[in-house]
């Protein structure tokens, strides 16, 4: 049973809000998004997001992520397959790959460093660093 394995056995829920910086082909940007995920058993979580990049970016990405925590349930390695919708432009296949550690702050809210890789298609791959605060229901 999930209950045993996750530090609150009551929250399978966790919502996150994060911003960060993006470094994308010589390109800056500042990120906003939100994140949920569902875990499911021992070491699987699923889950969903919408990220946003303001300034010189101007695009929004939408993905579906796949999240597994391997020996520690706070670290999560993520895979998140999306659309990249740019403005200006047609939407684009995009592959999120990353990690973040949650650390925990009481019962139920938690910071998360975040570092993710964007791969898209075009060649205009992505580096992201953020931090969220997240919460567990």
């Amino acid at each position: 049973e999930l209950k045993w394995y996750l530090r609150h056995p009551e929250h399978l829920h966790h919502i996150n809000i994060g911003i960060g910086v993006d470094s994308q082909n010589r390109r800056e940007a500042f990120r906003f998004g939100i994140d949920y995920e569902l875990h499911f058993d021992e070491h699987w979580g699923v889950g969903a997001l919408v990220d946003v990049a303001t300034g010189s970016l101007d695009e929004t990405l939408v993905a579906l992520q796949g999240i597994y925590h391997p020996f520690d349930p706070n670290l999560a390695v993520v895979a998140a397959p999306g659309v990249l919708f740019r403005s200006g432009e047609s939407e684009v296949f995009a592959l999120r790959l990353g990690v973040f550690y949650e650390f925990e702050i009481g019962n139920q809210f938690s910071i998360t460093p975040v570092c993710y890789y964007d791969v898209v298609p075009d060649g205009d791959d992505a580096t992201i660093l953020a931090v969220g605060l997240g919460y567990g229901f």
